[in-house]
């Protein structure tokens, strides 16, 4: 692959290093490039995360480069495009732009890159002033340092995030076989180099509790919890675990004091964040609880399995009182939770207010 690399950018450097003169027909052959570059080393997840993340290309970003818009489709084939901008410090009137155009086809990038605006310096195909060919001169400059970057980027060898992201893309398969041992190898191995592993610790804790290996789980997740850039949804998910953990483990105490942190936490939110929008397959919106709305409701739960039904009642209040205008399916989540509860009278007061707005409704709890 080195050797391919060489032998083209020998190729190209010699081939666009020809002299611009004023009043002489410009080759402008020299900033429009069509190249095939060789990645059969490459997965397809390494492929599609280079070419989505173009306008990021650490090459071009940290030789001063400015990424200028950009698009992505995996759809029918795999493709990118990027534009980008070069500086011209002596003369902004020279400043450089670039379009490239990357297509994924039998382990090779077809690259096409093609340089924007030259045609403003030239008259005829020839450049008339001596700024047009100073201008030309510095395009063909650009294009010369613009090109070996961008194949270092697309293909050069795999970084260690990117081999990270490979080992995870083959785990998460490997989980959905239901091969969770092969998996747990896995993360342990990307743990090993890098212990602070968000996505790994996540879901090494999730498998060794699907395991029933709860010590470990705990201590994966004590582990992850010290980490500051923690989720909303790692850390109702790290809560929600280490609480059903200690409730099957019958260790009540600690499973109260654990709800009691996560009623501090999930309590901890904005009113006007308590609910999120989604939207189903046929493109209807409605309304869903938040990760930090949906842990009340878990943690109403939790302390109903440990006979605690006053207060997880009073939890189920606080929810309520956070639905914004009587939302007919976040009334329904609710009813279906006091059914749950087994407290018929709230049960009852909700199903009203359901057919109030939707006679049809056909409501009953089924405990």
């Amino acid at each position: 692959m080195r050797m391919r690399w060489s032998i083209f950018l020998l190729y190209f450097l010699s081939f666009s290093s020809a002299q611009v003169k004023q009043d002489e027909v410009f080759p402008v052959n020299t900033l429009q490039h069509i190249i095939t570059l060789p990645v059969k080393d490459l997965s397809k997840e390494v492929v599609i995360t280079r070419l989505n993340e173009l306008p990021q290309a650490k090459p071009l970003i940290s030789h001063g480069w400015i990424s200028d818009g950009s698009s992505f489709n995996s759809f029918k084939e795999i493709t990118g495009t990027a534009s980008f901008n070069k500086i011209n410090t002596r003369d902004k009137y020279c400043n450089f732009s670039v379009s490239t155009s990357v297509v994924y086809k039998n382990g090779s990038f077809e690259v096409e890159t093609r340089a924007e605006f030259f045609d403003k310096f030239l008259s005829g195909g020839k450049p008339q002033t001596q700024q047009d060919v100073e201008c030309l001169t510095y395009y063909q400059e650009m294009m010369k340092e613009y090109i070996p970057l961008l194949t270092e980027y697309l293909a050069g060898k795999k970084s260690i995030h990117e081999n990270q992201d490979e080992i995870l893309n083959k785990a998460a398969h490997l989980t959905a076989e239901g091969k969770t041992l092969e998996a747990l190898k896995l993360y342990n191995k990307i743990l090993a180099s890098d212990p602070d592993n968000g996505l790994a610790l996540f879901n090494k804790a999730q498998i060794l509790f699907s395991l029933k290996k709860y010590n470990e789980a705990l201590n994966v997740i004590h582990f992850a919890e010290k980490k500051n850039d923690l989720s909303d949804f790692d850390n109702v998910t790290y809560k929600n675990l280490k609480i059903q953990i200690l409730i099957l483990t019958k260790q009540t105490d600690k499973a109260v004091a654990e709800i009691n942190k996560a009623l501090r936490f999930a309590e901890n939110t904005d009113p006007e964040k308590a609910f999120q929008e989604s939207e189903n397959d046929t493109g209807e919106k409605y309304l869903v609880p938040s990760d930090k709305t949906g842990l009340l409701l878990k943690s109403a739960g939790y302390l109903y399995k440990l006979n605690r039904q006053k207060e997880a009642l009073g939890i189920l209040k606080k929810y309520e009182d956070l639905i914004p205008g009587r939302d007919k399916k976040l009334l329904y989540l609710l009813f279906s939770y006091y059914c749950e509860l087994k407290s018929p009278e709230n049960a009852e007061r909700i199903r009203l207010l359901i057919i109030k707005e939707d006679p049809s409704a056909d409501l009953k709890c089924e405990n």
